[in-house]
């Protein structure tokens, strides 16, 4: 075992130039002068008889060495904020922040489980941030998040996924579309009809998809929706037909401006929780994901 030849200052330094493509930008982010940059750049370079930048029609572009070079100051970087963000934790365990990602569709999911934590650590602010899947994904890549809810959706080896539990989802219409008088239907007979579906990096669009694909249906798809209450006003207006969680709705359906359709056998998605692979797990979330899992 040796300690490292590399000055680690210099690798982050190249990785903020690289990652921000300007010498001027990396040394604002870094509270350095810009000259100081440069120094530090030109040392590493020197150090190890290599080139790590090029100019080409006056844009900072990375060599070919400059490349492979970036996926491991990324990793550094990544390390070292996840290790300040631990020892942060550990300082302030029942104080700081706690930011959650969740799918818009799962929002009213997690409401309960941030009652129970506050009222364990009410020292804690939580910070609670909706988006589509996709986006609280990347997100939580990037240490945005703390964590996440979502249904199910492909990620990186970055991301670790838990089970929370299975939610039923149902096919709704608005009490004027003539679907709503069947006494029984089945997903293949609505092959063909208006549907009004979340927007594209959506976890909840991407298991309705897999659902007719399953079924051998080809949607017509007439409105693609981000805000589940928008879903909602076009559905009550007959603009088309919808899969959604009965949580989002209930006071419509109860009040019948949203009616269920009478679909034959259960359809439900997974509710998964996700957070980062990266150790060290900072308390808080540990004490959060207890919560979500008892």
């Amino acid at each position: 075992m040796r300690p490292p030849r590399i000055n680690l200052s210099h690798l982050i330094t190249f990785y903020f130039v690289a990652k921000l493509k300007s010498y001027r930008e990396a040394s604002e982010q870094l509270f350095i002068t810009q000259p100081a940059v440069s120094m530090q750049i030109r040392a590493f370079e020197r150090q190890f008889g290599i080139k790590l930048f090029a100019r080409k029609d006056r844009e900072l572009t990375l060599t070919k060495t400059g490349e492979e070079i970036f996926p491991l100051a990324e990793e550094l970087y990544n390390s070292a904020i996840s290790c300040e963000k631990f020892l942060t934790d550990i300082k302030n365990y029942e104080e700081g922040e706690l930011k959650l990602g969740v799918s818009r569709t799962l929002s009213l999911f997690i409401t309960k489980y941030i009652t129970i934590f506050k009222e364990r650590f009410p020292g804690i602010k939580i910070i609670l941030n909706e988006g589509s899947t996709k986006d609280i994904m990347n997100g939580l890549e990037n240490f945005s998040f703390d964590l996440a809810i979502v249904s199910q959706y492909p990620h990186s080896s970055k991301i670790k996924t838990r089970k929370l539990s299975e939610e039923e989802m149902i096919f709704v219409s608005s009490p004027e579309s003539p679907l709503s008088e069947k006494k029984e239907l089945r997903v293949a007979d609505l092959d063909g009809e208006n549907f009004i579906l979340p927007g594209t990096g959506s976890g909840t669009r991407m298991n309705i998809l897999r659902i007719f694909e399953e079924e051998n249906i080809s949607p017509h798809i007439v409105a693609e929706v981000d805000n589940p209450q928008t879903i909602k006003r076009l559905v009550m207006g007959n603009r088309g037909i919808s899969l959604m969680f009965p949580p989002l709705i209930e006071e419509e359906l109860k009040k019948g401006l949203i009616v269920r359709l009478p679909i034959r056998g259960k359809i439900s998605i997974d509710v998964e929780l996700a957070y980062n692979a990266k150790p060290p797990t900072p308390h808080k979330i540990k004490a959060f994901l207890e919560i979500l899992t008892s």
